[in-house]
């Protein structure tokens, strides 16, 4: 993924020293302006102006290039440059593309201002729920094809949506509505507090970066603390416990690539986690994917039983039982934590239509996250801890 500067600051200093790398993205209009720091995020940028707050989201697939520009202003009759989408803050009515950004917004007090979501049947959050029952808040069907006569009915300030396909003929639709679509990159983070930043991203477009501010100093001081509980002899490669990770999916099996915001998190509780072979060898396993190894890399069940069959622990399964993950596929059976009783899901907080809060509050909450996998790799350093994320199988 890309790099920026490390800029210093009394908020810095508020968490802890974190090493800086060498910038690599392209120079911007962020350098002529007051910066606001990130620590971890890479892909985005918060700049103070006169007159108005401008967040620059930075392109992984281009090299760290700017990919959208945000001009926030408290009156809307203030003058900001060009090249930039203005947007009134705070934002009054937004339509929210992905539920990824949902905890942030609750953190926040911001999920008032939510007017329509996408597929909600598969939404975790209580208040969202309620209201597209209620029908305050409408469902704008699937994210990949939503339905823009609805939105267009809600008047949303705002639509914020992952970066998946600015190119394609729904988002060019889109933008021919005059709606600011705001988009976001914190997938391709490299670190799970990287991803946790972006709720001060959120924040911006509320005015309430210093609220944001201490929530997430607050996630990343216990971050820290609970990766220092796991001690250096237990990190190393032979007295770590060995992961897989996932599982097959029609003859495909993903899992993070060595500079993923989610191998980060496993090598932070402990873990000994090695992507896939990222070369094809005789049992078929494909080549890497994503950007700059930071996205996933595909094997199959074949070449994972070959890599991984004597692991120690196994995360990431969608089922619920042992049983369950037999009928999916009777090879799993042959792998060792199958055997020992060390599988386990992420399906500790869901719906029965299907919504998961891992992939909603976990977003932010990467403490949490990281604690319920201490417990998994190394349960005698989190004695009294219950799992928010993370359940065995049955």
């Amino acid at each position: 993924m890309y790099k920026k500067p490390c800029i210093f600051s009394a908020f810095a200093l508020l968490l802890f020293l974190v090493s800086c790398t060498p910038s690599g993205r392209t120079p911007s209009a962020a350098d002529a302006g007051d910066t606001l720091p990130t620590l971890f995020a890479q892909g985005f940028d918060l700049v103070e102006h006169e007159g108005y707050t401008e967040a620059i989201v930075y392109n992984p697939w281009a090299g760290g290039r700017p990919l959208a520009r945000y001009l926030l202003v408290r009156d809307t009759a203030t003058a900001v440059p060009a090249g930039g989408t203005k947007v009134k803050i705070p934002i009054g009515a937004l339509a929210v593309n992905s539920a990824t950004y949902l905890e942030s917004l609750r953190l926040l007090g911001a999920l008032p201002t939510v007017k329509g979501v996408c597929s909600a049947r598969y939404i975790y959050n209580p208040q969202i729920l309620r209201g597209v029952g209620e029908g305050h808040i409408a469902d704008l069907g699937d994210s990949y094809n939503l339905n823009i006569e609805k939105l267009l009915t809600l008047r949303p300030e705002a639509l914020i949506t992952p970066a998946y396909n600015t190119q394609d003929e729904n988002t060019r639709r889109l933008e021919r509505c005059g709606i600011p679509l705001v988009y976001t990159v914190e997938w391709q983070e490299t670190s799970p507090l990287g991803r946790a930043e972006w709720i001060r991203f959120i924040a911006a477009f509320y005015d309430k970066l210093p609220q944001a501010d201490t929530l997430f100093a607050g996630i990343a001081r216990r971050y820290a603390a609970l990766r220092d509980l796991v001690p250096p002899a237990g990190r190393k490669k032979g007295r770590a416990p060995s992961l897989l990770v996932g599982q097959d999916f029609r003859g495909s099996w993903s899992m993070p690539a060595e500079n993923s915001f989610n191998a980060v998190l496993y090598r932070d509780a402990g873990a000994d986690y090695v992507p896939p072979s990222s070369t094809a060898d005789a049992a078929g396993a494909a080549p890497s994917e994503g950007t700059a190894s930071t996205g996933s890399r595909t094997t199959t069940v074949e070449a994972a039983l070959l890599q991984y069959g004597d692991a120690d622990c196994w995360v990431g399964v969608q089922a619920s039982t042992y049983e369950e993950l037999q009928a999916a596929s009777s090879r799993y059976a042959l792998f060792r934590p199958f055997r020992s009783g060390e599988v386990y899901n992420f399906n500790g907080r869901t719906t029965p239509e299907g919504g998961n809060d891992y992939w909603e509050s976990a977003v932010v909450h990467a403490d949490s996250l990281l604690a319920d996998l201490i417990r998994v790799f190394h349960p005698t350093l989190l004695p009294g801890h219950e799992w928010v994320y993370v359940r065995p199988l049955r």
